[in-house]
């Protein structure tokens, strides 16, 4: 997606919020994107999220999933949750490089 794109997605999620709108001014949007890849390998799925702030090395998390024999899940099933472990791992890394207990959701901890 274009930055142009991105830039019209942010100014569609920021109407759907307009006390957040009003508070936020166009000059301060950042925009950042995150690719999810993801990898089969028989049963197993890996997910990896990676993200790039411009200027700066990428973070990149990584998450697994297997879909086995006796599992009800369909293999979209799968990639979510692959997905969403990458995530997870995203977020931890991303929280350890912030110097405050504040930074982490209520339940987690280091």
């Amino acid at each position: 997606m274009t930055d142009q794109g991105l830039r019209t997605l942010a100014a569609g999620v920021l109407e759907a919020d307009p006390e957040f709108n009003a508070q936020m001014e166009a000059s301060t949007m950042k925009i950042t994107s995150v690719e999810i890849l993801l990898d089969k390998n028989g049963n197993d799925t890996r997910a990896v999220a990676r993200l790039r702030p411009d200027g700066a090395p990428a973070t990149i998390g990584t998450g697994l999933a297997n879909l086995s024999r006796t599992d009800a899940d369909s293999p979209e099933n799968i990639e979510k949750l692959a997905t969403a472990r990458a995530l997870v791992d995203l977020a931890e890394q991303l929280f350890e490089t912030v110097d405050s207990a504040n930074a982490l959701p209520t339940g987690w901890s280091y």
